[in-house]
């Protein structure tokens, strides 16, 4: 009986890293298009509210994607703190 509640909490634990790496994943690919989109903007629009929007399209990708590395690694963090120990 023990041993089937270590493999449930291992197996738990197991599908929560993979859902914090899958979430770390939708950050970078959100970040990412917003790169690109502001990239497209401030490269081909004419203007200096389009070069403006373009920029801060991109500084608001990298800080999506910051955040994303952010939050990944502090669930990461806490989940290793809480792991039980597996002897």
């Amino acid at each position: 009986m023990a041993e089937d509640t270590k493999l449930r909490d291992h197996l738990a634990l197991e599908r929560t890293l993979l859902a914090n790496e899958r979430t770390l994943l939708a950050y970078v690919r959100t970040g990412l298009t917003i790169v690109a989109g502001g990239f497209a903007i401030a490269h081909f629009v004419d203007g200096r509210v389009a070069i403006s929007t373009g920029l801060l399209l991109m500084l608001a990708g990298a800080a999506a994607m910051s955040a994303g590395v952010w939050r990944f690694r502090s669930v990461l963090r806490r989940l290793r703190g809480s792991a039980p120990d597996p002897r």
